[in-house]
């Protein structure tokens, strides 16, 4: 929403400091493996990452980052470390595995189940973060990751 709200209204101001807010708290939120879990408050109890949400977190990351709002040498080793995660659970086949059903709880759920949100999830991603690394500088933690789009 925030390209479609126009410079000169009062409100983007908060809006963009909410939004850096959050995305301050989701990068501290990511796992060692580059994912997030199905319950952000209580990783420890779930040691498995999903790739839907996962994917809008590194879209939203990622567009941050090509906006000029987030900081490029703080978010993107962030998105780049989920998008390596997120690549590496696409099957041979072209599948993404580890999205969680829609509905269901953040318990347990079948590891290769698929569902076709979480593919349009992850061509989101996959977009900022090919725009990202098209346009960043010759070195530092902006290079393409191993699975560059």
């Amino acid at each position: 929403m925030l390209p479609l709200i126009p410079e000169s209204r009062p409100e983007r101001a908060a809006l963009v400091t909410r939004y850096r807010e959050f995305a301050a708290r989701i990068a501290d939120l990511q796992s060692a493996d580059g994912l997030w879990r199905t319950s952000l408050l209580n990783p420890a109890g779930y040691d498995f990452g999903e790739t839907s949400s996962s994917s809008l977190f590194c879209h939203g990351l990622a567009w941050g980052v090509n906006a000029g709002v987030l900081e490029r040498n703080t978010f993107a080793p962030v998105a780049l470390r989920a998008w390596d995660a997120l690549a590496a659970r696409v099957q041979a086949d072209g599948r993404l595995i580890h999205v969680q059903p829609v509905g269901h709880s953040p318990f347990r759920f079948d590891l290769d189940g698929t569902e076709v949100f979480g593919s349009g999830a992850f061509l989101l991603a996959g977009e900022q973060i090919h725009r990202f690394v098209s346009t960043a500088p010759a070195s530092g933690p902006s290079q393409a990751p191993a699975n560059a789009p």
